[in-house]
């Protein structure tokens, strides 16, 4: 099932075949927007070479997807006894969860969407909505396997609450108030001014996301780095390998950079006008690696780290 709103990547047809082979018999999503929760799996994912990102938030994205030919056909049918007023992606979670079939997401994303306007009014209540990591290239630079990104919490920000949380890593429909970022920092032992200090001194190393030069203040700022620190304290057990060199290995990885260059503008396209993200992600990119390299090094000073946030 393929939206008619979308890019297809180069290869396509190449591309989902090799991802279907590689997991043929579960769900596969090959889009997810940059500012959904599992857009931060599949940065994560990106970081550590693997293929698949599961789907965690409370809704399957249902811009383009893969079923195996049974639950594809039964979900046909099963749309056909729906009301109209049920979206697709409330219909495609419903009968996954009924059959317990687990999503997962493609890494890279196969499709982009291409559209700034939705029938359905998401653009007014959500923002553009790009893909997470869309590469045009799919199948370079190495071929999809069926690896899985396996993960226990999800540090999240959303643009309009202003905080980041640290969510469950799996799809819950009824889930309990995320408790904010700095709290899990906190039970990991971290005193307020030991974060901060650490936030201020990245800031410190990239001056385009100073608030003078960025325009954002500080507690944006901060919350932006507090994602991206949680996901550098993930990456050491995701890895298997504390080492500065495991951390330099990761962020050179092809797909790295491109799943983290849509982190910026997935926060902010529910405050920021579309011609407006480059330039803020370009500036706001230097500190978000940052906080990804202080997260990694914090691990070792303060281990609960990686009891807390785990992978």
């Amino acid at each position: 099932m393929v939206q008619d709103d979308v890019e297809l990547c180069d290869g396509f047809a190449a591309a989902v075949t090799q991802a279907i082979a590689s997991k043929p018999n579960s769900p596969l999503a090959l889009f997810t927007s940059w500012g959904s929760r599992t857009a931060q799996v599949v940065r994560l994912a990106a970081l550590t070479g693997e293929s698949w990102a599961p789907v965690v938030d409370r809704f399957v994205p249902p811009v383009a997807l893969v079923l195996p030919a049974p639950e594809a056909r039964d979900f046909a049918r099963h749309t056909e006894t729906l009301d109209l007023t049920v979206t697709d992606g409330k219909a495609l979670t419903n009968f996954l969860e009924s059959r317990g079939a687990d999503a997962y997401v493609s890494v890279p994303n196969l499709v982009e969407h291409d559209s700034e306007d939705s029938l359905m009014g998401h653009h007014i209540m959500m923002g553009v909505r790009r893909s997470a990591l869309f590469s045009a290239m799919a199948d370079a630079p190495h071929p999809m396997n069926g690896s899985v990104a396996s993960v226990t919490t999800v540090a999240h920000l959303d643009g309009l609450s202003g905080y980041t949380a640290i969510y469950p890593g799996s799809a819950t429909s009824g889930e309990a108030i995320p408790p904010p970022a700095h709290n899990v920092l906190g039970q990991a032992g971290m005193t307020g001014p030991e974060i901060t200090d650490l936030f201020l001194s990245d800031l410190r190393r990239s001056p385009s996301a100073d608030p003078s030069d960025s325009g954002f203040g500080r507690p944006l700022l901060f919350q932006l780095w507090l994602a991206m620190f949680a996901m550098g304290a993930q990456l050491p057990s995701a890895l298997g390998d504390s080492s500065p060199g495991a951390l330099e290995t990761a962020l050179e990885r092809p797909l790295s950079s491109l799943g983290l260059s849509t982190f910026p503008s997935g926060v902010l396209c529910r405050i920021l006008p579309d011609k407006r993200l480059t330039k803020s992600t370009e500036q706001l990119l230097p500190l978000c690696v940052g906080g990804i390299c202080s997260g990694f090094a914090a691990t070792s000073t303060w281990p609960r780290l990686n009891e807390l946030l785990g992978r």
